[in-house]
């Protein structure tokens, strides 16, 4: 692979290498992407509620859910992350969000809700 290639080559001062010490990855090969945003599900055990929400960082966004510094969660707590989905843009992001919050007590949310796998720990 390009990467196996990249790791084998050394630059050496004062000596001209086989291959050149330049790289250009391929353009598809081992294209990742990062992410923008994220859409999230937690859940309350304590308020048997779950929370649907949007956010660029999602790390961040679930400890401050979990400490209490968002007023509509702080007495929830504390929240199981339930699901998650990657977005390019944080637009497209706010768009599923609204789309999930309109669904929420409708069939294909509940199903949705059923079939995935809980987090059985709780977050900081």
């Amino acid at each position: 692979s390009w990467l196996e290639r990249l790791h084998g080559m050394q630059e050496v001062t004062g000596s001209t290498p086989v291959s050149s010490t330049t790289f250009k990855a391929p353009s598809n090969e081992g294209a990742f992407f990062v992410m923008a945003a994220y859409v999230y599900i937690l859940y309350s055990e304590s308020r048997n509620q779950h929370y649907i929400g949007a956010s660029a960082n999602l790390c961040d966004r679930i400890l401050r859910h979990n400490r209490g510094y968002s007023k509509s969660t702080a007495s929830g707590r504390p929240w199981l992350l339930m699901f998650t989905k990657a977005f390019p843009t944080f637009q497209e992001a706010r768009a599923f969000e609204a789309h999930l919050k309109k669904q929420k007590r409708s069939s294909a949310y509940l199903h949705l809700m059923a079939n995935y796998i809980a987090n059985p720990f709780p977050l900081p």
